[in-house]
């Protein structure tokens, strides 16, 4: 997955979870922005 990808299923998952209070949802995409990036320096 590239980082255009990887964006775009960020944009999509905000989306999809506008319910959730902004708090928890940046929560969520630095949550998984450190799995990606530890999945990326292996």
């Amino acid at each position: 997955m590239d980082s255009v990808t990887l964006v775009g299923w960020f944009v999509q998952y905000a989306n999809r979870f506008k319910v959730i209070s902004p708090k928890s949802l940046k929560d969520k995409i630095i949550e998984s922005l450190e799995h990606a990036k530890s999945i990326y320096s292996e």
